[in-house]
């Protein structure tokens, strides 16, 4: 879960570099929330349940998360590619 709160940090972060201008900065936050989402799915998460009154399971926190720094770091790139 903490990569996944790692993937969505850097890629808001990458994104601010890319609104003030800074692209190499810009970048390199987005490999390290790619790499971040990529640990976040790797491997065998235990997918267990909570109750309905709890919330939503693990599996849909995750695809929540995953999607979410995902859509960032394309806003990002996107922004980076407007300028050029």
């Amino acid at each position: 879960m903490s990569n996944l709160i790692s993937a969505g940090m850097w890629a808001q972060k990458a994104r601010a570099l890319a609104l003030l201008n800074r692209e190499p900065e810009s970048r390199d936050a987005i490999v390290i929330a790619s790499r971040s989402v990529n640990a976040a799915t790797a491997g065998t998460p235990n997918y267990y349940r909570t109750s309905r009154v709890v919330g939503p399971d693990f599996r849909t926190l995750l695809r929540t998360g995953v999607a979410e720094a995902q859509w960032r770091i394309g806003m990002t790139l996107l922004t980076l590619h407007d300028r050029n």
